[in-house]
Parts: C-alpha cells; sequence; structure tokens
C-alpha cells in the first residue's frame, strides 16, 4: 500500500508538473511574452537610478488606477497606447543594438561620445538636417548615413518614451489626481532631458516621488573610470536642483548602480560613491 501511494504521489507531481509546463510554453494563452533585452553597450548607452526623498504608497495608487479602469470606458486609448508604447521601446532599442553590431567596436564608440557632446534637440537638428539634405548630406555631414540611422531610433526610443510618460500623468490625472507623474517629478525630468547625452528621463516603476531613472550615453571617463562626464552632469544638476529649490522641495541622491550588460542582465553595483 506504501508504494502504490508513492506512486501514485509521484505520477500527481508529473502530472502537474507536465500541466505546468504545456501552460508556461503554450505562447497562445498568453497575451505577452517575455524576452531578453539589453542596451546597446558598444555605444555608450547606460542606465542611472536616483532615490528622491519621500516616498509614495504605491499598492494604495494601483488600486485608485485600477478602480478607475473597472469603471470607466475611457481608457482604452491611454492603455492601448501604453502596451504599443512599451512594444515600440523594445523595438527601438532593438534595431538600436542590431545597427551598432554592423559597425566596429571602436567606431561605435566614437560615435556614441560625439552623441554625448550634444543635447536631445542637437541630435534632432542633425537628423532633420540629413532628411532636408538628401542623399548628398552624407559628403557634408559629420555623420554616416549608418549613424544617422542609428541616431534616428535614438530619437524614436526618446519620443516613446517621452510620450509614455504623458499617456501616465493623464492617467494619473483621469483616476482622480492619483500622482503617477508627479509635477514635481516632472519639472525635473524635463530639467534632466536638456542635459547633454541624455536620451531619456521618468519616473520608474508604478510613479510617485520616491524615484527617477535616466537613460543616458556615456561621455568621456571620469574618476578614473568609475563615473563618466555626462553621469557626473547629471549628479550635479540632481544636487544643485536639491540645494536650490528649498528644504521643501524634492532632495534627489544618485544611486551607485548601473545597468549590468547582455551578459548578466538587470542592473549591478558600481564602485563610485557619491
Amino acid at each position: 500500500e506504501e508504494a502504490e501511494e508513492k506512486g501514485g504521489t509521484n505520477n500527481e507531481e508529473a502530472t502537474t508538473a507536465s500541466s505546468l509546463y504545456n501552460v508556461v510554453t503554450n505562447t497562445k494563452a498568453w497575451d505577452c511574452t517575455v524576452q531578453p533585452l539589453h542596451l546597446p553597450r558598444g555605444l555608450g548607452m547606460d542606465l542611472l537610478m536616483a532615490d528622491v526623498c519621500g516616498g509614495s504608497e504605491s499598492p494604495s495608487m494601483a488600486r485608485k488606477i485600477l478602480k478607475w479602469k473597472k469603471e470607466t470606458d475611457d481608457d482604452d486609448d491611454l492603455w492601448e497606447g501604453l502596451k504599443g508604447g512599451n512594444d515600440d521601446v523594445w523595438q527601438c532599442l532593438q534595431a538600436i543594438v542590431q545597427e551598432c553590431n554592423g559597425n566596429s567596436t571602436t567606431t561605435t564608440r566614437s560615435f556614441g561620445l560625439r552623441l554625448s557632446k550634444m543635447n536631445i534637440e542637437q541630435w534632432r537638428a542633425i537628423v532633420n538636417d540629413q532628411k532636408n539634405k538628401g542623399d548628398n548630406s552624407s559628403k557634408h555631414s559629420l555623420f554616416t548615413g549608418n549613424e544617422v540611422s542609428i541616431l534616428s531610433n535614438i530619437l524614436k526610443l526618446s519620443d516613446t518614451l517621452r510620450s509614455n510618460r504623458v499617456k501616465l500623468k493623464r492617467m494619473g490625472d483621469r483616476a482622480g489626481d492619483v500622482p503617477v507623474e508627479p509635477d514635481e517629478q516632472t519639472k525635473l525630468a524635463d530639467a534632466t532631458m536638456e542635459v547633454n547625452g541624455v536620451v531619456a528621463c521618468g519616473v520608474p516603476g508604478a510613479g510617485g516621488y520616491d524615484a527617477l531613472f535616466v537613460l543616458y550615453i556615456q561621455g568621456e571617463s571620469t574618476d578614473d573610470g568609475k563615473s563618466d562626464v555626462v553621469r557626473d552632469a547629471i549628479a550635479n544638476l540632481w544636487k544643485s536642483y536639491s540645494s536650490s529649490e528649498g528644504s521643501s522641495s524634492l532632495k534627489i541622491c544618485p544611486l551607485s548602480v548601473r545597468c549590468a550588460g547582455e551578459e548578466w542582465g538587470g542592473i549591478r553595483e558600481s564602485a563610485l560613491e557619491w
């Protein structure tokens, strides 16, 4: 009897494992998929995070947003727009990685260093100038056709992340003044976007007052390779912003973590200390 009981348990476990495997691997049963994604590190694209003094009740904010979604029909444009925007972010990063992989590491990094010395509006002017001049522009431009193509995708990535910010802020407003992107964070993110080398800036996760992220292109190395010119400029902006806005406003602390790269994924601790 004991053997039969053990055998029965094993069969049940095998059936459960098999059923679980079938559910997980049946892509038709899911409305989303998980795929690996990494930043084009050869270009020097990196991530900077910041802790903002203060905090938000993320579960409470999420409940209010979901309650509003359940009770209204006036949300399809936002939800579908965000879904499409997130898909565009993935596609833009994939396109940038693939185009960078077609160049040598030295060429790609040299291109990144040039980009790090300009802001996003200067990047946009380069792309628009290329479009206006057509085929003859490469003879007079500082950037090759391939580089302008990469830059076009960087701009699309930036514009998409900015558009997602607008939709998230609008969602919070429609849900009844839920501070998904508070006005203080909007002002800080917009100021950060003006720094040379910055691709995008926004509030991560469920939003609120307590954090900020920046996607940027590394400049020349500083502090024996622990940091770079762009990262330092962002940190200095945040420090001056904290001190100049008064004690009742945002206090921003850059975190010593950075993107780990495709070999590890996620984020990793940096040796940098601010």
